[in-house]
């Protein structure tokens, strides 16, 4: 806004009287009296000192601060990434579509990042060029399905939509300048139905037609805009519904480009994580589409005569979630053994998981990746995967056993199986892990076959150390990893002597987690000549419970099952069956417990936690150690949960009979 000097003197001031009291100023006489009629406010105007808006606090601050809040700005948004990006965690089986919910906030953590420079830009012209000199803003190249397809307000079409991203892909790039990119794809569409071609006819889905919208030609358009920077990649992430999409990509991938060369290689490649969302297809032992169920390489283009150069040096994190490569080439991109001398440097995550068993790696190249990576793995997840079974005529390795690699810096280990228990029996001896403190084994049978008994006792004494049960009484306990921390369990059942010898060997034991019950072999309670009674999700668990809080499970003062334990936590058991039984295994647990303060088994116990799903309405007590029922009321009153350190909490969902919604109550 111009600036009106005070004086009346000025010569701004003299060309506004003059335009005020001409006569052709207004061309009629009601308009000059209006006008007069402002000439008061006109002399106020005139000795009013200099007008202008009051400057924001923003404005004043220096280019190099605002510069650095972008920047911090886009490191907290990647940072964010990287945590909720994890997918080892997830070893149960799929309640409801994998891709909605799977790296949900990733991805939209992601979107953020990559809009976020682009917001800055458009605020105003000193943050426009501050954003566009700040190389750091532009280095997340995300690509989700919104990108290709019609939006009918702003573009006509798909094609106007896909060229309109590789726009704003290019200039991404080009303002990033040499600084390392995020490579971010995530083609999955929230309207998929499942439906796959040469997939859903395979295995008898009557799912509707489907047009997934990212196709596998899009795939390769935006893969090869971001290989020309290819030396760049920090992180690669791809995240499909369908296998047509990944096949594209992995042959993109290896296609050797007229660039390529030694100086063209990825060695700035932090993170790989390349997933199939769709975890049903892995409950199938034969994968589909099978026309496309060939390996593909991960050499990035690499010629052969070239791959004793490291092709990821700097490589940290693998995951191929449903995504199956060539296993025996796979251990080549890796750090050699000689550089991965140095706990820093090296893979230290591997996550396998969702593989069809037709396309899960041998038992030898299986153990040549873990080899190549013994000195720096520190977190191993294998969930629905594992090792091929043997075929005929291919039984060499069981005559030459694979010796055991030694993985001295592995602290996690999580694992889940479909229907066989035997196969994490086998991958589990491939390697020894003496560092071990957080184990996590789960049941990921399909929910639609969970009426099949999987029986993990084998799997138990074989982490004990104790390959048949007959041994338990034997010989003291020797556990396979004797300095675990942390036990999960996911719907994992055995008999009474498989779990009581597995938690004896676990002295270091600071925390049980039991997830969903033990309702897999409800025969925990069982003795030997009862073992082909099945139990309920009930009775197991609060067998269990009063297991663990014995002095012995076998009858004898032998010791502590876990003589360091601290926390018990029991999660998702469900009660609803049964009213009467509800009432019991609260009654039982409550025995069980005022058992074990009389006997003082527990003296370094501070919590245990059960989360109970029951049938009937919930009333809340006077006192924090009563839980009672409208009917029939179970009390608890010998619980003390003032004695001590101790804290005994029993959180209970009440659920009316025949009623699907469940309302949260707790108490202690």
């Amino acid at each position: 806004m111009p600036v009106i000097c005070s004086s009346p003197h000025s010569p701004s001031s003299r060309r506004l009287r003059r335009i005020m009291t001409s006569p052709h100023s207004a061309p009629a006489t009601t308009q000059r009296f209006q006008f007069a009629s402002v000439l008061p406010a006109k002399h106020h105007l005139l000795h009013y000192p200099t007008i202008a808006a009051p400057p924001s606090h923003i404005r004043r601050l220096p280019t190099e601060l605002l510069s650095e809040i972008f920047r911090f700005a886009t490191r907290s948004k990647q940072s964010s990434i990287e945590e909720h990006d994890s997918p080892s965690g997830r070893t149960s089986p799929p309640q409801q579509p994998s891709h909605t919910e799977f790296n949900k906030q990733a991805v939209s953590l992601a979107q953020d990042s990559g809009e976020l420079a682009f917001t800055l830009a458009a605020v105003c012209r000193r943050w426009r060029k501050l954003a566009l000199g700040t190389p750091s803003l532009w280095t997340m190249l995300c690509v989700t399905v919104q990108d290709v397809l019609c939006h009918e307000d702003d573009l006509p079409d798909a094609d106007a939509s896909l060229q309109a991203a590789q726009v704003r892909l290019v200039n991404t790039i080009l303002r990033s300048k040499d600084h390392a990119v995020d490579v971010f794809i995530d083609a999955r569409d929230m309207d998929w139905n499942y439906y796959e071609l040469g997939v859903s006819s395979a295995m008898d889905n009557t799912l509707a037609p489907y047009t997934h919208p990212f196709t596998a030609d899009y795939m390769v358009s935006f893969l090869t805009i971001f290989l020309a920077v290819l030396p760049r990649w920090k992180t690669l992430t791809i995240l499909t519904d369908t296998w047509a999409p990944m096949h594209a990509a992995l042959l993109t991938l290896n296609k050797r480009l007229p660039s390529h060369s030694l100086n063209h290689r990825p060695t700035r490649l932090e993170s790989i994580k390349l997933m199939r969302c769709n975890d049903l297809t892995s409950y199938c032992p034969l994968f589909y589409p099978e026309s496309l169920a060939y390996p593909l390489p991960l050499n990035f283009g690499l010629e052969e005569e070239q791959e004793d150069a490291t092709v990821l040096p700097s490589l940290k994190h693998i995951t191929l979630h449903g995504v199956h490569v060539d296993w025996h080439s796979l251990p080549r991109i890796l750090p050699p053994s000689s550089i991965a001398s140095d706990s820093t440097v090296g893979l230290q995550t591997l996550d396998l998981s969702s593989h069809s068993l037709s396309v899960r790696p041998s038992a030898a190249d299986l153990h040549n990746l873990l080899s190549r990576c013994s000195t720096s793995l520190c977190t191993l997840a294998i969930t629905s995967s594992g090792i091929s079974p043997p075929y005929d005529g291919a039984d060499s390795e069981l005559e030459n056993p694979l010796v055991p690699v030694v993985l001295h810096e592995l602290r996690e280990l999580s694992m889940a199986f479909n229907q066989c228990p035997t196969e994490m029996e086998e991958v589990l001896r491939l390697f020894e892990a003496p560092g071990l403190e957080r184990l996590s084994l789960a049941d990921s049978t399909h929910p639609g076959e969970l009426d099949s008994e999987n029986d993990c006792g084998a799997l138990l004494r074989g982490l004990a150390l104790h390959p048949t049960a007959c041994q338990v009484q034997q010989s003291p306990s020797s556990a396979k990893f004797p300095g675990i921390r942390l036990i999960r369990l996911d719907s994992v059942g055995a008999d009474k002597a498989s779990f009581w010898e597995f938690f004896r060997g676990q002295e270091e034991l600071r925390r049980v987690e039991i997830k969903a019950g033990l309702n897999c072999v409800g025969h925990i309670v069982s003795s030997q000549d009862e073992s082909t009674r099945r139990y309920s999700d009930q009775e197991s668990t609060a067998a269990f419970l009063a297991l663990l809080l014995s002095v012995s499970g076998q009858g004898d003062d032998t010791g502590l099952v876990c003589p360091r334990l601290k926390s018990l936590v029991l999660r998702g058991i469900d009660m609803r069956r049964s009213l009467a039984t509800s009432r019991g295994v609260l009654r039982t647990m409550v025995e069980a417990w005022n058992a074990s303060m009389r006997g003082v088994t527990w003296a370094e116990v501070e919590e245990v936690v059960v989360d109970l799903l029951v049938v009937g309405g919930l009333e809340v007590g006077s006192s924090e150690s009563d839980v009672l029922f409208e009917s029939d009321a179970v009390e608890l009153e010998e619980v003390d949960v003032d004695s001590g350190p101790l804290r005994f909490v029993v959180r209970v969902a009440a659920m009316a009979p025949g009623s699907d919604s469940v309302g949260t109550d707790a108490t202690k």
